[in-house]
């Protein structure tokens, strides 16, 4: 019988072994992908260093299949843990240097971080003050020490993928989600009183909630933006002229030409079935356009007799109860792509911030008749 620290061991190496003999059978080396991002300096200030937490995250994810165990980052959060900076596995915060440290630092470099002793200024930003830069560039040094020094004998170093400036802006990832909690702890913290902190505890709870349903959000319409090009390319072949109108529509519109969802169905019921939530500013004839471009999600499948191996979306009404409020119309369009009554309804001075475009044809596109119907 094998002892329980013989069974850790043995199932600790399984994983390895199996990915050394894949990669063998292949006879392809492995290369870690650049961990880089497009987001300019703004983006800073608001995917790390934002207070309201209610915008949609700048870096929507699109859904797909699961990966690979990436063991670079899972080295990474193991080291940063080790180094008391971030969130422990028992949720445990870390907590801010003294301002007696930072102040010393600040004014003439004196105090400064040490490897053995480093903390984050949770309250200030990880990118642009001073003490947080030290302390990350320390970190970052470190690791990437331990990475070429076979540490982590998992993460194969890579020249390009682990460079300096690449595992900066990861570790300054990999700190955001404990500088939010840490500053909402901060906020938290600010009452002496019970009944008080249990309300900005449960105000914070509902925004932190309002921003995930945000994200959310986000992410669909991206989904469904995709889902509308690729219906375009694969019924092309039927109508060029009228499918590369409607392609020319739906990337004019992008993104914000995209309606939203609303739950209809009791919270937990199964199946949940939302329902669209419409575009006030949007002419009514391509949000139908777009309706109909829906229908021929099933086109392709049904004519190669093939079977979608994607997972089914969430069943959804199209016709609408109500339409967003808060939905800002997009500037420079094609006269008649706007909702005429909205237009009207509006003043001179929002029509010259419009900037309209001269009116183009919207064309007809009847609804696909799947051959599963009756």
């Amino acid at each position: 019988m094998l002892t329980p620290a013989l069974k850790d061991a043995i199932d600790a190496m399984i994983p390895s072994m199996v990915e050394h003999l894949s990669d063998d059978m292949r006879n392809i080396s492995i290369r870690h992908q650049p961990h880089t991002r497009k987001e300019d300096s703004s983006s800073d200030t608001q995917a790390s260093d934002s207070d309201d937490g209610l915008a949609p995250h700048p870096r929507w994810k699109r859904p797909s299949k699961r990966g690979s165990k990436n063991h670079l980052h899972v080295a990474f959060r193991s080291y940063l843990r080790e180094k008391r900076v971030l969130k422990g596995k028992n949720g445990s915060l870390p907590q801010s240097p003294p301002i007696e440290t930072i102040q010393p630092f600040n004014h003439n470099h004196d105090c400064c971080p040490t490897l053995d002793d480093l903390s984050i200024d949770w309250s200030d930003s990880l990118k642009k003050f001073s003490w947080n830069t030290e302390v990350i560039n320390i970190l970052v040094v470190d690791f990437q020490l331990k990475i070429k020094n076979s540490t982590y004998v998992q993460v194969l170093f890579h020249t390009e993928a682990m460079s300096l400036d690449n595992l900066h802006s990861l570790c300054i990832d990999k700190l955001c989600r404990t500088q939010f909690e840490c500053r909402q702890r901060m906020q938290i913290g600010k009452y002496s009183n019970l009944e008080e902190m249990n309300s900005v505890s449960r105000a914070l709870l509902g925004r932190n909630e309002q921003r995930q349903c945000l994200d959310r959000c986000n992410t669909r319409k991206h989904g469904t933006l995709e889902r509308r090009r690729k219906i375009v390319s694969q019924n092309r072949h039927r109508n060029p002229d009228t499918w590369d109108t409607i392609g020319r529509i739906i990337n004019h519109l992008d993104v914000d030409g995209v309606s939203g969802d609303e739950t209809d169905t009791p919270i937990g019921a199964i199946p949940k079935v939302v329902r669209r939530v419409g575009l006030p500013w949007l002419n009514p004839n391509i949000t139908q356009l777009l309706h109909a471009v829906e229908t021929y999600a099933p086109a392709t499948h049904e004519e190669n007799m093939t079977i979608p191996i994607e997972n089914s979306s969430l069943l959804r009404i199209l016709e609408q109860k109500r339409a967003a409020q808060n939905s800002i119309a997009i500037q420079r369009l094609p006269h008649n792509w706007y909702n005429d009554h909205w237009y009207k309804a509006n003043l001179s001075s929002a029509h010259a911030l419009l900037e309209t475009r001269k009116s183009l044809i919207i064309p007809a596109l009847e609804h696909y008749r799947s051959q599963k119907q009756p």
